[in-house]
């Protein structure tokens, strides 16, 4: 994983918590897989799990 910069960290931590339950633990059982950074739309909730 690259080196992230202070904006971009700054907006993860918004974003989780903005989602609240996101958890990377459970998240796969909810048809989440990861969170990720798109350089065009920010970040977003990732692929769906298999």
């Amino acid at each position: 994983m690259s080196a992230l910069t202070f904006e971009e960290a700054a907006e993860y931590e918004r974003l989780v918590e903005e989602l609240g339950r996101f958890d990377p633990e459970t998240a796969p059982a909810a048809g989440l897989e990861s969170l990720g950074y798109d350089d065009d739309k920010g970040w977003f909730v990732g692929r769906r799990a298999a």
